[in-house]
This record gives C-alpha cells, structure tokens and sequence, in this order.
C-alpha cells in the first residue's frame, strides 16, 4: 500500500517533531514514518519529477512487523544525519 502525503519527515526526535507541528499549522499532510514503529530502509528523489508540483518525487521504503510500506510525497524533510546522507545521494545519483 501507498501513502501519499505532502511532507514526509525522517526523524522523530525534537526537530522531527517540531517541524511537522509548524507545517500542520500551515495545513500541510506531514508524515513522520519512525514515530509509526516504521524502519526507513530507503529513500529515493526523482529530481525530473521535482519540477512538477503535482507530482510525488520522493519516495521513502519503510518496514513494519515485516511488512514493507512505501510512502510518497511532494517533499522531504530529514532531521537525521543518516538520513540527510542517504537523501543527498539518492538525489545526486539521479542527476
């Protein structure tokens, strides 16, 4: 199954938190995977499809109780190091 949100947030710590607290103000679907029990396996962005503000370029894989989740969404936000790291090169292997 596929979830479509507007900002997903990797990270549930404080500033996973307080970001998708201050982006619900502003009436954005935010989705925090990790605060769901779900582990982020991968992430990848289709920078071709970034251009397009209908579209979901950013594709995250995520896995609970064995099974796998993929979630898209219109952004991406990482408030993890690792996650920062993997972003940063989905997004320049696609260049």
């Amino acid at each position: 199954m596929t979830q479509h949100v507007d900002v997903l947030i990797c990270g549930s710590g404080s500033a996973g938190i307080c970001a998708a607290t201050w982006l619900a103000r502003y009436g954005l679907r935010c989705k925090i995977p990790e605060s769901h029990g779900y582990e982020v396996k991968g992430v990848q962005v289709d920078s071709k499809a970034a251009a397009d503000l209908e579209s979901y370029p950013v594709t995250v894989v995520a896995l609970k109780d064995v099974v796998e989740e993929t979630f898209k969404a219109k952004y991406a936000l990482a408030c993890t190091a690792a996650m920062t790291v993997t972003a940063c090169e989905s997004l320049w292997d696609q260049g």
